[in-house]
């Protein structure tokens, strides 16, 4: 998600306390052995959320950057690929 649509979820789990409940119900939808996912949108654009499985460590996000330095993509590594 971008800056915007953090705000506006910002926005929404100040002034809604159920809201956090609602996202998880919208990923239990797409439930598969131990990861979901949801793509939600929002007024300002959509948000990607998502479980990384068992929850079994840290992982890794890198941003790849344009020519005029604005972010264009972020990688996350889950660690699933041998890379040496």
């Amino acid at each position: 998600m971008d800056l915007a649509v953090y705000r506006e979820l910002e926005r929404r789990f100040s002034t809604d306390e159920s809201h956090f409940e609602k996202l998880v119900d919208i990923m239990d939808k797409t439930y598969k052995n131990t990861r979901s996912w949801a793509l939600v949108p929002m007024d300002s654009g959509n948000a990607a959320l998502f479980m990384s499985g068992l929850g079994d460590g840290f992982y890794s996000s890198y941003w790849g950057l344009g020519s005029d330095g604005a972010p264009l993509l972020l990688v996350t590594d889950f660690g699933l690929i041998d890379w040496h």
